[in-house]
């Protein structure tokens, strides 16, 4: 036994118990069952259509020949004429939404924000490198001064007289 008001999140052949997912669905249509589909059908178009069934002739019959998944279902349920949508009240705006577009439409703005993301972080790994290599050329710069003192140094006779450290030279 459950307690009242905690989720359904163990897939099970029971059509009136597996959660309203498609591996629920895919649980109950694999036992060829027009009885167990048309259960699982009524239960899913109640608990997220708010739906109730005005002819069981039609449950029956899209029972028998079920789609191949829950997304076709919920594509297909808000169309059919045997079902009263909203009439239990309540609903899932998710459920209830009449074409594929509408039940797609959160898949545009996942992929907009995807492809933000990959943008923006192109966008920092090449701000990087080209600030790193300013750095390293800024570095670059300060450091040929000394380079240039120490070369001069070095090539400045013993007796000789250090000016400033660039190539100067006075001897004595």
């Amino acid at each position: 036994q459950r307690a009242a008001g905690a989720p359904l999140c163990v897939v099970t052949s029971d059509p009136l118990t597996t959660p309203l997912t498609d591996e629920g669905y895919q649980a109950v249509i694999v036992q060829k069952s027009t009885t167990s589909t048309a259960s699982f059908i009524r239960r899913f178009a109640r608990e997220r259509l708010a739906a109730a069934v005005l002819d069981e002739a039609g449950l029956r019959a899209l029972a028998a020949e079920p789609p191949a998944s829950l997304f076709d279902l919920e594509v297909l349920l808000p169309k059919a004429s045997w079902l009263d949508i909203g009439a239990l009240g309540g609903g899932d705006d998710y459920a209830t939404a009449t074409n594929a577009d509408d039940l797609l439409f959160w898949r545009l703005w996942a992929f907009v924000a995807l492809g933000a993301a990959v943008v923006i972080a192109i966008l920092a790994s090449v701000l990087h490198v080209l600030c790193r290599r300013t750095s390293a050329e800024r570095a670059k710069v300060r450091a040929r001064p000394a380079a240039a003192y120490a070369v001069a140094k070095s090539a400045a006779p013993e007796d000789g007289l250090y000016i400033q450290g660039v190539e100067e030279r006075a001897t004595v």
